[in-house]
């Protein structure tokens, strides 16, 4: 994908990613920011009418199992480009995923990344209120949980433009598929994780 002015600003590599991340890797690829927002495999993905008929009707991929998640990390492991690069990995607080989602967590937290910075993704309706979980999951006025955001690297040190305050978002979710995200949250992590000129790899 190309700008105005001819010069090329994204690069789109069709399939799997278990299979191209290794290959990105083994080819000696380097990204400067990471962003992982896996089709994590949970009973909140899978059950229930929003499981079964929303959530595979809208996104058409298959979803990935913690085995397949280890091979990700490794893959991601050798593609960061120094020991400083972040990795933004964002994931479900749910109650019905939150035992599953822990351990796709734990392949990350047992890695050679540790945790640099924390944050959360609340969904709003347009007046700026947190919405309600669905009907037939809620108890009265139960609002949805928010999706979790932590920030690895593999050296530990905090950067001083990443911080836990700026990882708090309240924004309305767009429409068009299930795990859009918002454009301004997009934005702002990747200004405060890249320089003008970076490689930002989102193999999902």
């Amino acid at each position: 994908i190309t700008d105005s002015k001819g010069n090329e600003i994204a690069v789109i590599i069709p399939g799997d990613a278990i299979t191209t991340l290794p290959q990105l890797a083994k080819d000696g690829f380097k990204a400067d920011m990471v962003f992982l927002d896996i089709p994590y495999e949970t009973a909140g993905q899978k059950g229930g009418k929003e499981g079964k008929d929303s959530f595979r009707r809208l996104a058409d991929y298959n979803l990935i199992s913690p085995k397949d998640f280890e091979i990700v990390v490794k893959a991601v492991e050798d593609i960061v480009r120094d020991d400083d690069t972040p990795v933004i990995y964002m994931y479900a607080k749910g109650k019905t995923s939150s035992k599953e989602m822990q351990e796709y967590t734990n392949i990350l937290a047992n890695s050679s990344f540790k945790v640099i910075a924390q944050g959360d993704y609340y969904k709003v309706n347009k007046d700026g209120e947190v919405l309600n979980l669905p009907m037939r999951t809620m108890e009265s006025g139960e609002k949805m949980p928010p999706e979790g955001i932590l920030v690895f690297s593999k050296s530990g040190e905090v950067q001083e433009k990443i911080n836990d305050a700026d990882l708090q978002f309240k924004l309305r979710r767009p429409t068009g598929y299930k795990t859009e995200k918002p454009a301004e949250m997009i934005a702002k992590m990747i200004e405060m994780t890249t320089e003008e000129g970076d490689i930002v790899l989102d193999p999902f």
